[in-house]
Order: structure tokens, then C-alpha cells, then sequence
């Protein structure tokens, strides 16, 4: 699946550091779209830290996305991403 997983740049509004992640899953809720990426790089053979994105809108060629931080809609969102017949689990 490495090969065909897409990626995002992320960038820090603070400093403007800029990190590649990569598109692990995506799913939709109520007219929003979620993404499910980690870190490029940061995989191991048995666990990956990964965060959940929401997708505030598109612009052009541009899709802005935020972090999801609101612990509520971080429940409901990594619930969209629970699938028994996938080739990850999520914990939090």
C-alpha cells in the first residue's frame, strides 16, 4: 500500500515548517471529509503516530485542511476510520 498512498504538506502557522504526511485512509461524515495521515518516515514495523484532518476547503489546485483538535469530533471522525477489514487499528 506504501506505493499508492498519496501525501500532504502540513504546515506549522507558527514557524511555517512544512511536513510531508502521508494519505492513509479518508472517509466522510455529514458533508465533511476527513483524512487519516502520519508522518512521512515515522513508520515502524508495528505502530505509526498518526492525526486526523478535516478538510475546510478548496481553492483552485489548493485544499486547505485542519487538524482535528476538538476531542468530540476526534472521537466521532476515528470512528469513521474503525474497519475491521483494514490494514491498521486506531488507538487514543
Amino acid at each position: 500500500m506504501d506505493d499508492e498512498r498519496g501525501t500532504v504538506v502540513m504546515r506549522d502557522a507558527a514557524n511555517g515548517a512544512e511536513v510531508k504526511m502521508l494519505i492513509e485512509d479518508s472517509a466522510e461524515s455529514g458533508g465533511i471529509r476527513y483524512l487519516l495521515v502520519s508522518a512521512a518516515g515515522s513508520h515502524s514495523e508495528d505502530e505509526a503516530e498518526a492525526s486526523i484532518l478535516r478538510e475546510l476547503k478548496e481553492s483552485g489546485d489548493e485544499i486547505i485542511y485542519e487538524q482535528v483538535t476538538d476531542a468530540d469530533e476526534l472521537r466521532a471522525a476515528a470512528a469513521l476510520f474503525r474497519d475491521p477489514d483494514c490494514d491498521y487499528s486506531i488507538e487514543f
